[in-house]
């Protein structure tokens, strides 16, 4: 007689096949990743996955709510280390922190499933990998449900069960920086979805690394990137009656017409949308441009600037995973990211701060020295390096991971072999310090102190190294240095 909820006959059939599913990456993953630590969270009382974990070769710690949970799982598992603990316990992330969390089967049971993965955050070091069954609805939205009263449920019996979406956006919230969806799951009939029922389950990584390229190797099993879902903004609008939206509507033309674009949208095909951008990239004559703002358009209207920001609105809603790239002065092409705002502003008005790069123009010639500290995505470092040309030099100083990695494709896309990368923060003592990085859209905002504007939301803290401009130019062997640009958000 089984007494276990664990060892019934439905749950041995979608564990097993959870387990065929993960052996068929989970090699590749810690090899690639060089993962040794694991947490199993929701280990239940066998300690199926935490044993599985361990035969794969990882050094093994699981956690369970349940005290008979807890025990079970050490009388059948005594090489592994069990501990009793709540997920959703703030002082849970004093356990300290794993190469890799193992969430599978938990979430969906518990009532706050966002604090719970603000703590699973805190305890990962490089990924989080969770299964979860998911409310079925597309919207951004939780479900609360009531369960039954079994050691495999909820501590308290009742589950605020998020969507996919929700799920999606909780990970992004809660500071991981890239959630992958798994383009291939366990074959069970709970992962797939029929005429007649839904998808009930998914599995998705949260990774503080760019695994992209990583799981595009490991044969069957891959991993695709899901960009954050956006959520309705709080407004009096969403509290309108059926005869309210009209009535607002009519004065709020602006508003419908936003609306309705975001809602056409979705049929026209996303490649077409990136071909198009692709297209139309096109760069304006360089000039002085007084007055001229990020995102600005000329006083005088034009219809090439309105498709150009239609077609933007088209690419970063329908390919938000995806770049093209864009020709710019002298012949430089830029890598466009659909979400950032630099990006934005030279695709659709065909500028960017023009008047600095007039004045760059005209006083920078070859065999010149310029330090570029804070270079973003590397705009004037490249700007500069067709300058001074192959007899001048180019420090470009960039100490965000997610933007320096963008600051050396472009280099390399410009083959600017000029041009010396170097990941570090320019200050006026050597230190580590906590650097803030700001979401996509404001990605040239990070700083070492707080957001100068309002609205800016943080991706993340990085620590980064710091050292003196002084102690640069003698390490870089510098006789002279003719140019310094430095825009560094209030650490000037």
């Amino acid at each position: 007689m089984i007494d276990s909820p664990f060892e019934t006959e439905d749950a041995l059939e979608i564990n097993e096949s959870r387990a065929t599913f993960l052996k068929s990456f989970m090699p590749n993953l810690i090899r690639d990743t060089e993962m040794t630590t694991a947490l199993d969270v929701g280990c239940g009382s066998l300690g199926f996955f935490s044993r599985l974990l361990r035969e794969i070769g990882l050094d093994v710690t699981a956690l369970d709510g349940r005290p008979g949970n807890v025990a079970e799982a050490r009388k059948l598992n005594p090489t592994i280390e069990f501990k009793l603990g709540d997920i959703e316990d703030p002082q849970i992330v004093f356990l300290g922190k794993f190469d890799l969390v193992f969430c599978f089967g938990l979430l969906y049971h518990l009532e706050n499933p966002f604090r719970a993965i603000r703590n699973l955050h805190a305890l990962t070091e490089k990924c989080l990998l969770i299964e979860a069954q998911t409310a079925p609805s597309e919207s951004v939205t939780s479900v609360l449900f009531e369960e039954s009263r079994a050691s495999n449920q909820s501590l308290n019996y009742v589950a605020f069960m998020p969507t996919e979406s929700s799920l999606v956006k909780m990970l992004y919230k809660g500071g991981f920086t890239r959630v992958y969806r798994s383009c291939r799951l366990p074959e069970h009939p709970d992962y797939r979805g029929s005429l007649t029922r839904k998808r009930a389950r998914t599995v998705l990584m949260a990774s503080k690394l760019d695994i992209h390229e990583i799981t595009k190797k490991w044969g069957v099993t891959k991993f695709s990137l899901v960009s954050e879902p956006n959520l309705p903004t709080l407004s009096p609008r969403n509290w309108d009656t059926a005869i309210g939206k009209i009535i607002r509507s009519v004065k709020e033309p602006s508003v419908t017409a936003r609306y309705l674009f975001n809602r056409s949208v979705k049929f026209v095909p996303s490649s077409y949308a990136l071909k198009a951008c692709s297209y139309m990239a096109c760069p304006r004559p360089l000039r002085l441009w007084p007055g001229w703002k990020l995102g600005g358009v000329d006083s005088k209207i034009r219809a090439s600037t309105i498709i150009r920001l239609i077609l933007w609105r088209i690419y970063s809603l329908k390919s938000p995973d995806e770049t093209f790239v864009q020709r710019w002065y002298n012949g430089i092409r830029i890598t466009a990211y659909p979400n950032v705002a630099t990006c934005r502003s030279l695709f659709v008005t065909g500028y960017y701060e023009p008047n600095e790069f007039c004045f760059l123009e005209t006083n920078i010639r070859p065999g010149m020295v310029f330090i570029d500290i804070g270079a973003h995505m590397g705009l004037y470092s490249i700007f500069a390096s067709k300058l001074v040309d192959k007899g001048g030099i180019v420090i470009a100083v960039e100490p965000s991971e997610r933007d320096f990695l963008r600051l050396k494709a472009n280099v390399q896309l410009n083959k600017c072999e000029n041009i010396r990368l170097r990941q570090i923060a320019i200050s006026n003592g050597s230190c580590e310090r906590e650097l803030l990085i700001a979401a996509d859209e404001h990605s040239g905002l990070n700083t070492l102190g707080a957001f100068a504007y309002s609205g800016v939301q943080r991706q993340g803290i990085q620590q980064v190294k710091t050292v003196t401009l002084d102690a640069v130019v003698e390490r870089e062997a510098l006789n002279t240095v003719d140019v310094i640009k430095i825009d560094v958000e209030g650490h000037e």
